[in-house]
């Protein structure tokens, strides 16, 4: 199909891709959108690691255990949430315009790996990647692929792992190199209002094409409140 131009048409013009429909009609909002690329082999994970029950078949079991947690495995939770919290720290300081989101998928696959862990999005139903890379206005589960990363992207990094029989799960949105004053203001209310909820098929995308952000953590519910699991050290 041809590439858009540098001068988009008018509205009720012939669409730049030749149909003969009118530009609104056609191809008009749809330019800037995320086009998938080509996505790699599931990664192989050692046999060493603690495997979930739906590493080898994707099928994911019933969940039946009890919600109220014992000290034991809150204590398990908390390692994990941490973890998960480092890698999606360490994950978020390589991103840069020129690398694919599969080179991302890829170190955090491996950093999950040797940190003991196992990547938990991985034959999750089926999903193929370690981790969910989602760029622009795709608004979660993103699957890494041959995509190169622009500057002016944003990209939101879900990562979890799975290690002594939990899991721990975080995401943030990051910035690829130089990105508009809009799109900042859209990543620190979208951080704000995580914070604010705390204290009170897999891709996802907005219809309109517009950016989304998105941010996440682990939390504890306890009789006195809230601990958040993910945040880091000291958290």
């Amino acid at each position: 199909m041809n590439q858009p131009p540098a001068v988009l048409p008018a509205a009720n013009d012939p669409c730049w891709c030749g149909s003969g429909r009118k530009y609104k009609r056609c191809h008009k909002g749809t330019e800037g959108r995320i086009q998938p690329g080509v996505i790699s082999p599931m990664r192989h994970v050692p046999d060493h690691i603690g495997k979930p029950p739906y590493a080898d078949t994707g099928v994911v079991p019933r969940y039946s255990e009890d919600r109220v947690k014992s000290p034991e495995v809150i204590e398990r939770m908390r390692i994990a949430g941490e973890k998960a919290a480092e890698i999606l720290r360490r994950a978020g300081e390589i991103v840069k315009p020129g690398m694919t989101t599969d080179e991302i998928d890829i170190f955090v696959h491996d950093l999950t790996i040797e940190m003991g862990g196992y990547p938990s999005p991985l034959n999750y139903h089926g999903y193929p990647k370690s981790v969910c890379t989602s760029v622009n206005e795709v608004i979660c589960h993103g699957i890494p692929d041959s995509r190169v990363l622009e500057d002016g992207d944003i990209i939101n990094l879900d990562v979890t792992i799975y290690i002594n029989g939990v899991h721990g799960d975080t995401n943030a949105t990051f910035c690829v190199g130089n990105v508009s004053d809009e799109d900042k203001k859209l990543i620190r209310v979208t951080e704000e209002c995580m914070w604010h909820g705390i204290e009170a098929d897999w891709t996802a995308v907005t219809k309109d094409g517009s950016r989304t952000a998105q941010f996440e953590h682990t939390i504890l519910v306890t009789a006195d409140g809230v601990d958040i699991l993910t945040g880091g050290p000291g958290s």
